[in-house]
């Protein structure tokens, strides 16, 4: 995919006052948005998780800059998304093939970041420095590369052009809840005139799957506290059922052709009373029980990983989507840096609407 999005000029001098003015400044950029070089330091501030626990074993610190190696790219981190993934590795939850509860060496969390590209790796030639984008970061990545940090290195078959219409702090999150959403439309396979119920539509994964399914011609109807119902009827969502008043299979009278469970295994039983005969229930939380779902003769499923699509081919319609303005993340609360704990303990102790985001660059975070 070709990348011709250049960054105004001011993305340049901001950064390359910011950089200028860091210590240990080392081998220069050229910039492509005008050709004036842009510095890249050998350090940068980072947070180091550094075992298992709370807030506490998250670190602002110095660590390198990391040269990206073939097929890569340096990017200037602006904002970075939390996910729940990161919460988890941090008290002992696992993922990133770790067992549950084994202490993580010293790493720098997070995989979604909006930013500027500032250096190419060898044979790198769809992407230019100084394009604004968004990115996911890859598996196997050093340690000491992430999100939460001022630089993180990304494949470059992983980063896409940044939506005109976003601030950066919006399109930081694109990445890994749009790709889980659109791998279970997909599963689902969704289709124009279909009703879709999202179990926990209000946050980031039900929200990503409900503006996508809007996109593609289906009827979304979903659960979500009242706090979110303003958000979601705006993002074009046809029903929405405050689960804190009523059970949810008692109020919906006409059957849905699928289900997108992100909630729970409990939750997803309970939606098998609302799924019509031949539909599909897909589960990317608890899994509905095999016996309940040969019941009523409904297909159920649960998924995660790289399953379907490959990531840039996700990526690329998200970046698709986002453009046109039929997908777009909502941030429901910021933090800078340094307050990365504070962040996480947000997205897991309370249902939030869309994502929190931690601001790497106040100068350039809400510029689109």
């Amino acid at each position: 995919m070709s990348h011709e999005l250049r960054a105004p000029s001011w993305v340049a001098a901001i950064a390359a006052s910011t950089l200028l003015a860091m210590p240990g400044a080392g081998a220069l950029a050229a910039s492509a948005s005008d050709a004036r070089p842009i510095a890249v330091p050998a350090t940068q501030m980072a947070i180091v998780q550094t075992g298992n626990g709370g807030p506490e074993v998250l670190k602002l610190q110095s660590i390198p800059v990391l040269e990206p190696k073939a097929g890569e790219v340096l990017i200037k981190v602006v904002a970075a998304a939390i996910n729940p993934i990161e919460w988890r590795n941090r008290v002992g939850g696992g993922g990133a093939g770790r067992p549950q509860g084994t202490p993580a060496g010293p790493s720098v969390p997070g995989g979604d970041l909006a930013g500027v590209v500032v250096r190419l790796g060898e044979g790198v030639t769809s992407i230019k420095v100084g394009d604004a984008v968004f990115a996911k970061l890859g598996p196997g990545q050093p340690g000491l590369n992430g999100a939460y940090a001022q630089y993180a290195v990304a494949p470059a078959n992983q980063v896409m052009p940044k939506p005109v219409g976003q601030t950066y702090a919006e399109a930081s999150g694109l990445a890994t809840v749009g790709m889980t959403a659109m791998r279970t439309l997909d599963h689902a396979k969704v289709s124009p005139g279909q009703r879709v119920f999202i179990n926990g539509i209000g946050g980031g994964i039900g929200s990503s799957a409900a503006q996508i399914a809007k996109a593609r011609g289906a009827y979304v109807l979903g659960t979500a506290s009242a706090r979110h119902h303003e958000y979601l009827k705006s993002i074009g969502v046809s029903d929405v059922i405050d689960y804190q008043k009523v059970q949810f299979d008692t109020v919906i009278k006409e059957p849905v052709d699928v289900v997108i469970e992100t909630v729970s295994t409990e939750t997803a039983n309970q939606a098998l009373n609302i799924l019509k005969r031949g539909g599909q229930l897909v589960s990317i939380a608890g899994a509905a029980s095999p016996e309940l779902c040969a019941a009523r003769g409904v297909t159920c499923a649960r998924i995660g990983g790289a399953v379907g699509r490959s990531n840039t081919e996700l990526l690329a319609e998200i970046s698709r989507l986002a453009e046109a303005g039929q997908y777009r993340l909502n941030v429901d609360a910021t933090f800078p840096l340094e307050q990365a704990g504070a962040a996480q303990d947000l997205n897991h102790n309370v249902g939030t609407t869309g994502k929190v985001v931690l601001i790497v660059d106040a100068a350039l975070a809400d510029k689109k």
